[in-house]
């Protein structure tokens, strides 16, 4: 019987459901933590599948809510927090009040360890050139409090999902039989890529050597490519003819506008970091080889990941 309560936040997103599965199934650390999955509807069809998975109990709760935390936190040994990046004029003050109730919770609560999904100041980085790319500092500011709390913690950056090949980086049909990504970057601006899912290969190196990781931060990523390299990937994937198109930063400042009229300016700011400094500043190649080369554990690939998908 596992003898350690793992609490994981965003059990019913991404990142959260993929560290359900990891610890619900792989054959080691499933009998030393049993699952409990935080949802803040437990009737939703996604929460009651969840039910199904051996170990797993859930319970309801919101980072919104603290009061609910603390039956979130009850008896547990440990965590995974992700917190809420939703794109309004409110995003920093609210992520930033989720992350500090959770640690102060967990911390009251007499949890040993916090794993945080974390993200880089883009503001120090540039040294206050782009300010605006809230959804990473906020991150940066909760990882910096957690810090000073009396809990260990450990913490994974992850670079640019491969999930955004199905929205603000997806090939799209230009009507002559081939496919083209379009943005406001030059060609040549490399992307850190990752599968947002494959946070739990990080998740499980923490747990498996939680001392070892005591304080450390994990630059996730499988391959760093070109945004030409990409099309490129994709072309290989699909059998289609790929290529990649710089737009003026207008034209895809109208494209992103009516994708969210509030993530507009954020979203420009991020790609002009991107291309500028590299998603984790600029020693990123540095700071992810270790994950390239797979010291953590396997990671799907581009030409993987496409190869699920239907353009």
């Amino acid at each position: 019987m596992p003898s350690k309560v793992f609490v994981v936040f965003g059990a019913t997103g991404q990142q959260g459901g993929a560290v359900v599965k990891l610890l619900t199934s792989d054959p080691v650390l499933s009998q030393e933590y049993s699952v409990r999955a935080v949802v803040r509807d437990p009737s939703k069809p996604a929460a009651v599948a969840l039910k199904n998975l051996p170990g797993c109990e859930i319970v309801q709760a919101d980072l919104d809510d603290k009061v609910s935390l603390y039956r979130a936190f009850e008896g547990a040994h440990s965590a995974f927090l992700v917190t809420n990046s939703i794109f309004d004029e409110h995003l920093y003050e609210r992520e930033y009040a989720q992350g500090q109730a959770a640690a102060d919770v967990a911390v009251e609560a007499g949890l040993k360890y916090l794993i945080f999904s974390t993200l880089p100041s883009v503001r120090k980085l540039s040294s206050n050139r782009y300010t605006k790319v809230w959804q990473f500092d906020v991150k940066y500011e909760i990882e910096q409090y957690i810090r000073g709390l009396p809990i260990s913690s450990a913490f994974i950056a992850m670079g640019c999902f491969m999930q955004n090949l199905t929205n603000a980086l997806k090939p799209r049909p230009v009507g002559d039989g081939t496919l083209e990504i379009a943005t406001s970057m030059p060609p040549d601006t490399k992307l850190l890529m990752i599968d947002a899912t494959d946070i739990s290969v990080f998740v499980a190196a923490i747990l498996r050597e939680p001392d070892a990781c005591q304080g450390k931060i994990i630059h996730a990523a499988a391959e760093l490519r070109s945004l030409d390299e990409l099309a490129q990937t994709v072309s290989l994937a699909t059998g289609k003819t790929t290529r990649y198109r710089q737009l003026p930063a207008t034209a895809f400042r109208t494209f992103m506008e009516d994708m969210n009229p509030t993530f507009a300016e954020d979203s420009m700011e991020m790609l002009g970091y991107y291309q500028e400094f590299g998603c984790f500043g600029p020693n990123m190649e540095e700071l992810v080889q270790p994950s390239i080369d797979r010291e953590y554990g396997a990671l799907r690939s581009v030409q993987e990941y496409v190869k699920e998908l239907d353009f």
